[in-house]
């Protein structure tokens, strides 16, 4: 009798807990408690992680000063999003051919290529990184047009 109360005990809080998780009212609880855990652990191994901080601080800063210029990431982006959808094209639809995958079609001069959602994405990430450094370097272009004074002069003579 007294496992059978313990099992009911046990089935009724794993039903109240399940209900409270549907309602969603534990999930500001598990937030704090994992943020106070993870504070905790920060804190007690801050000491004993510094040395790898500095030296992780000091690759990354080494890391920046070697970084390549816009003008080389540029086409290099370009370059890595159109080989992933020319892989996923020629590679990916053959490979998920039998599986239910989504697939899309892009027409590029007139011919039609089938690609994969996943290939769309990851291409799409790097073409769309291209784009934005493009962006940014034809904008700078015109703030430094906007900014340097235009002079015009007109001279009349009788």
């Amino acid at each position: 009798m007294e496992l059978f109360i313990k099992l009911l005990f046990f089935y009724a809080g794993a039903s109240f807990l399940t209900w409270w998780f549907l309602k969603g009212l534990l999930n500001p609880f598990i937030e704090a408690v994992v943020g106070i855990v993870i504070t905790g652990l920060f804190v007690v191994l801050s000491f004993f992680l510094s040395p790898f901080i500095r030296v992780a601080r000091m690759i990354y800063r080494f890391i920046l000063r070697i970084l390549a210029p816009v003008w080389v990431k540029i086409p290099v982006y370009t370059l890595l999003g159109a080989g992933i959808f020319v892989l996923d094209h020629f590679y990916g639809t053959t490979i998920y051919a039998e599986d239910e995958t989504v697939f899309y079609s892009i027409v590029f001069w007139g011919t039609k290529y089938w690609i994969t959602q996943q290939g769309l994405t990851i291409g799409g990430f790097f073409l769309g990184l291209a784009v934005l450094y493009l962006t940014g370097v034809i904008l700078k272009f015109i703030n430094w047009l906007i900014d340097h004074p235009i002079h015009i002069s007109i001279l009349l003579y009788k």
